[in-house]
């Protein structure tokens, strides 16, 4: 069985609730609150993979995201590649 570390875990939280907004602006505390996830570290792993242009962010007082690339554009590689300090 693979243990998945709490990024982990909260990543694919996030990914499929942006997903299911369907491109949709998305404001990371409301994702924060909705997934019951620290704001603080919800950043920290947004900030991760906007780098690796999985997702787009909107700075602001709010702070926006959204997804870059569909899911089925975003694999395995990109993931790990994003959080390899995890591995």
């Amino acid at each position: 069985m693979i243990k998945l570390s709490k990024k982990w875990d909260y990543w694919l939280k996030a990914i499929v609730y942006l997903a299911n907004r369907h491109w949709s602006l998305v404001k990371i505390s409301d994702i924060s609150k909705e997934l019951s996830i620290s704001e603080t570290f919800l950043r920290r792993i947004i900030a991760d993979f906007e780098k690796n242009w999985i997702l787009e962010t909107i700075k602001g007082r709010n702070g926006w995201v959204v997804l870059k690339k569909g899911l089925q554009n975003i694999s395995l590689y990109d993931i790990f590649f994003s959080l390899w300090e995890d591995l």
